[in-house]
């Protein structure tokens, strides 16, 4: 039978932006079914004394049987990052956000081991395009996940098929310590409780803490040297007594990851406040998940769906998975509009409907405004033309006509966001302004083309990038024949 411990809720978080929601009914942590760690030796030794009919001479001989215990699979509990002394440990989506077509929404998780000893996990994220109210489809969807140790460097490979969890159940704390918790001797694997692994410890009140491990020894099982094998002794084999394994935990630092501080810096005080030995103290992995998509329609935006699903090995698997609606890729979308006024009438852009009239010698003055509505767009290009029977008025400043003009000779103005004008000269040898625009006319003669390439990084042959609410306003001027 498949056990899957599942949250669907709608939710996004933009890369960087990240917060935590409400604890869900259906998240609470599962508990392992185990009480003792798996690899624990029940080493049970038998003995017989007994004396000659003298009752002078005393013999002794003993017999032994050993178990080792078994490791219980259990399923991993999917949560939110920990941030604060305590928590969360509950699991729901990240808040919503939109993000750029074409832009990445990056979230964090977080897995924790359950078993009663360290156990191996298979991975896999999907991503699927959802669909928003106007049905549109996100288009060239691409997904990754990382797990991430507790600095925000990664662990191991990006989209890693497998993992392994470190997890072992306590049985007291170390004696004149308060940081340092005792397994039964050779069941701790110091392997998987390597230092700087964060791990999570639970309190007899409930409430659960996130430590990193600073130091661990496994210890040894009690041992007997030989009358081991279930058959008749005459002898007394000798016997070594266990020593426990020891875990030593320090403060989890508080981290920024993905703008979201995980960790407390709180150190831990075990004597104060007492460990539920009945419950793992189990590794916590860091997931991050990246999901990348692109609209291909304006006036619009998509949706895209992920699930991240961890499971045991073996013929019946349990399966957590956080699934999650990842965001929203809001389409860009840009207006242009182009209005025309008779500067040697005093005439006025307000109220303009894009028409004027002029007399032959009239100078005229265009504006163009390019505002986008939706998200960031890329390699921004306006296109125009110096209009029939006029000439591109140019010279050394704008607005001023030169008797030849040159390549740097000024023609145009463009403010972005209504802010300082940035002067346009006629040649292309230079960007006027990688944050705001460039441009270039190839003449003043009539039906000449007119360029301009607007938005952050423009260059002086391609459009910069227009974030969302940016607004462009180019003026020129031409002087009708």
């Amino acid at each position: 039978m498949q056990h899957t411990f599942s949250i669907r809720s709608t939710g996004r978080a933009a890369a960087g932006v990240l917060a935590l929601g409400a604890l869900l009914a259906v998240s609470q942590p599962q508990e392992a079914a185990a009480s003792t760690t798996a690899n624990t030796k029940l080493l049970n030794v038998v003995t017989v004394s007994y004396k000659d009919a003298s009752n002078n001479n005393t013999f002794s001989a003993n017999a032994s049987t050993q178990v080792t215990v078994n490791l219980v699979k259990a399923g991993l509990n999917a949560i939110a990052a920990p941030t604060g002394p305590t928590g969360p440990w509950g699991l729901s989506c990240l808040p919503a956000v939109n993000t750029p077509s074409g832009g990445t929404i990056t979230t964090l998780y977080a897995m924790v081991a359950n078993a009663n000893g360290s156990d191996t996990y298979n991975f896999g994220l999907s991503a699927a395009s959802g669909t928003n109210t106007n049905g549109a489809l996100a288009t060239n969807v691409t997904s990754h996940f990382q797990f991430l140790k507790y600095d925000g460097t990664a662990d191991g490979a990006q989209d890693a098929g497998t993992h392994t969890f470190a997890s072992g159940i306590g049985v007291g704390l170390a004696t004149g310590t308060s940081d340092t918790l005792l397994f039964p001797g050779g069941s701790l694997d110091s392997n998987t409780f390597a230092p700087n692994k964060i791990v999570v410890v639970t309190y007899l009140d409930g409430k659960k803490q996130a430590f990193l491990v600073s130091g661990v020894s496994g210890g040894s099982a009690a041992t007997i040297t030989g009358n081991n094998t279930g058959g008749a002794y005459s002898n007394l084999a000798s016997t070594a007594g266990e020593t426990q394994g020891q875990l030593k935990l320090a403060a989890l630092p508080t981290t920024a990851i993905d703008g979201l501080n995980v960790g407390a810096n709180a150190a831990p005080d075990f004597d104060t406040h007492a460990v539920d030995f009945s419950v793992p103290v189990a590794e916590l992995a860091l997931v991050q998940v990246s999901v990348t998509a692109s609209v291909a329609q304006t006036n619009t935006d998509a949706t895209v769906n992920f699930t991240l699903a961890g499971s045991t090995q073996g013929p019946t698997p349990v399966t957590a998975t956080v699934a999650c609606t990842d965001g929203t890729w809001v389409a860009p979308q840009l207006t242009i509009s182009k209005l025309v006024r008779n500067v040697s009438k005093s005439g006025s852009f307000v109220g303009n409907l894009g028409t004027a009239s002029a007399d032959p010698n009239d100078t005229l003055e265009y504006q163009v405004t390019v505002t986008n509505t939706g998200g960031d767009a890329n390699k921004v290009a306006v296109t125009d033309a110096v209009p029939a029977y006029t000439t591109l008025v140019a010279g050394s400043t704008y607005g001023t006509s030169a008797a030849t003009p040159t390549g740097s000779s000024i023609f145009a103005q463009v403010t972005k966001n209504g802010g300082t004008a940035i002067n346009i000269d006629m040649g292309t040898s230079a960007v006027e302004s990688a944050n705001v625009a460039a441009g270039d006319a190839t003449s003043t003669a009539a039906k000449s083309p007119i360029n301009f390439y607007l938005g952050t990084s423009a260059s002086t042959s391609a459009g910069g990038t227009v974030k969302a609410g940016e607004t462009f306003v180019i003026i020129y001027q031409v002087k009708v024949n």
